[in-house]
């Protein structure tokens, strides 16, 4: 029997605060689209995000699928 690799933690999504796209990218953007980089890299198979929506949970999706 396996057990599964769960991430410890949550993380609270708010997509401009990993989205990197536009003109004008400010350092919490790029501090965190590396760290949803860092998580998705790891050997994790579930990671958890707390959102506010479906249109929340598309955009997470849209970001972390390679």
């Amino acid at each position: 029997m396996s057990k599964e690799n769960i991430a410890p933690w949550s993380t609270y999504f708010q997509l401009d605060a990993f989205n990197i796209e536009g003109k004008k990218i400010m350092g919490r953007q790029a501090a965190g689209h590396s760290y949803l980089k860092g998580l998705t890299n790891q050997d994790y198979d579930t990671i958890s995000f707390y959102i506010r929506d479906g249109r929340d949970r598309d955009q997470v999706i849209n970001l972390i699928q390679p």
